[in-house]
């Protein structure tokens, strides 16, 4: 009977230890399908499980950075930063919490360290390049616009061609073959917090096929990401009418 019991304890605790990564990883891809709230919660139930589970941290950060609970993120990201502060991520994602707070001290410190960690991070230079140019470094927000172009974030183009002297390119209509290009492009950039970039592409994929929910929902979750409740409730509407059920938890999670 002890022995059962003290199995039964062993084999308990090996579950609970493999839970936290699991968890982790149903988060994330719950991120991924746009459920915030549910991908919330699984990173809440992982760090229950695992107190110094960095990533857990930081990406519950990330979900409430998204909804705009600017002050329990900087409190999760502060919180991956200790556990981690070798890790560039949570350096950036803090600079961004940071930006949108208009704390561009703060902001500007965290990028550099990101990139000091991560020199090939092309989001944290992108994001620093609109740091400087919102703090009138006009010169100085070329030179990082232009670093993260080279280093393959292709957002950093526009920046370029509308503030600094960049040749504007001859775009084509987008063609229907490219729209899960489109799809997939607005959806990364909506999980690395460009929004403006995000609601451009699913704009774009909106242009060909006014009825495409993908779209509709990731327009709608990076409006909201930019204070535009109305227009990203408006949106989730028109999924929900289209019979995208998803919508439907972010109409009663924040939709009032």
């Amino acid at each position: 009977m002890k022995f059962l019991l003290l199995l039964s304890l062993f084999l308990a605790y090996t579950a609970q230890a493999q839970t936290a990564q699991e968890l982790l990883k149903t988060g994330n891809a719950k991120f991924q399908q746009q459920k915030y709230m549910d991908a919330m919660a699984d990173y809440k139930r992982a760090i229950a499980l695992d107190k110094n589970f960095a990533k857990a941290y930081h990406n519950l950060g990330n979900v409430q950075y998204l909804l705009q609970d600017y002050s329990n993120a900087l409190k999760n990201f502060d919180k991956a930063i200790t556990l981690n502060p070798k890790e560039a991520e949570p350096y950036q994602t803090r600079g961004a919490a940071y930006i949108a707070l208009q704390k561009y001290k703060e902001a500007q410190q965290d990028l550099e360290k990101a990139i000091a960690l991560n020199p090939k991070n092309a989001l944290a230079f992108f994001q620093l390049g609109e740091l400087l140019w919102a703090t009138k470094k006009e010169t100085d927000a070329c030179v990082q616009w232009k670093k993260s172009l080279e280093l393959g974030y292709k957002e950093a183009k526009g920046s370029l061609q509308k503030h600094c002297d960049h040749p504007a390119e001859n775009h084509a209509n987008v063609d229907v073959s490219a729209l899960e290009t489109l799809l997939k492009s607005g959806e990364t950039k909506l999980e690395l917090r460009d929004y403006t970039g995000a609601v451009r592409d699913f704009n774009q994929v909106l242009n060909i096929d006014e009825k495409n929910v993908r779209a509709l929902f990731g327009r709608g979750s990076a409006e909201f990401a930019q204070g535009k409740h109305t227009e990203a409730c408006q949106d989730w509407q028109k999924c929900v009418q289209l019979g995208y059920k998803e919508a439907e938890h972010m109409i009663k999670d924040v939709c009032h």
